[in-house]
């Protein structure tokens, strides 16, 4: 028996460089109901986070990376 997946609620940071696969993870969240931001670089990352209180971030291995190297320009709740 499969049950209705409740509506996302909260803001959702997609840490991205490869477009088609930000945008494919934009639409699916946003049509699951959450408010999504994508970013590309550590600094937008951090500035969106801290702005709007970011719930969750979803990161490849190749951007967790480049943020981790860029820990200096997040904020230190997300370091």
């Amino acid at each position: 028996m499969k049950f209705p997946a409740p509506p996302l609620e909260g803001v959702i940071v997609v840490v991205q460089h490869e477009r088609a696969v930000a945008r494919m993870l934009e639409s699916a969240l946003s049509h699951a109901g959450a408010t999504v931001f994508v970013t590309t670089t550590a600094g937008k990352t951090g500035e969106v986070m801290e702005r709007y209180q970011a719930h969750v971030i979803v990161v490849d291995s190749h951007d967790a990376e480049l943020l981790r190297t860029s820990t200096s320009s997040l904020p230190p709740s997300i370091e």
